[in-house]
């Protein structure tokens, strides 16, 4: 009787992980992603290395301008076009969805995915609000009867900004 609770709460716990959803984490990151730095982090040797760190990742062309971008787009009936993306000092994340293609990936499938997109876009923290708005759209190729975008990018630099538009209702 005790094995056979045991052998049931095994098969509980083993649904309840495998329920917890999918896996974001990227384990093949472009080699050229910027990485967020760490503020909380005090080490007098890391100090001396940030600045060819940072260097070498934002002064690379091709590289992208941000470590965060979290797209989404709404549109009629549900539809949605939804990006995920976060570069960490522990790790790289990375979610696509898009509704009308059909499109449902995470992880290094996402990434993939994405890099041909965020290599196009070469907006900056000082971008107008508009630019980086159409900016997106033409490269995500994205349908302008959209009811809602929004976008948070934080970028390579430590900027933090937010771009918000209304579509057609």
């Amino acid at each position: 009787m005790k094995m056979l609770k045991m052998f049931l709460m095994s098969i509980g716990l083993i649904t309840i992980l495998a329920a917890c959803g999918g896996n974001d984490n990227v384990d093949e990151p472009p080699a050229d992603a910027p990485v967020e730095e760490d503020d909380t982090m005090f080490d007098d040797n890391d100090d001396a290395a940030a600045p060819d760190e940072t260097s070498d990742t934002n002064g690379e062309e091709g590289s992208y301008a941000f470590t965060s971008f979290d797209l989404d787009v709404e549109y009629q009936d549900n539809q949605e076009v939804d990006v995920d993306y976060e570069s960490e000092q522990d790790g790289m994340e990375a979610k696509y969805r898009n509704d009308f293609e059909g499109i449902d990936l995470e992880g290094d499938e996402a990434m993939q995915e994405l890099e041909a997109y965020f290599t196009q876009l070469d907006f900056d923290s000082a971008a107008a609000d508009e630019e980086v708005i159409d900016q997106v759209m033409s490269v995500f190729n994205l349908d302008p009867s959209y009811t809602e975008f929004e976008l948070e990018v934080d970028f390579a630099d430590g900027t933090e900004k937010e771009y918000k538009a209304q579509g057609n209702q």
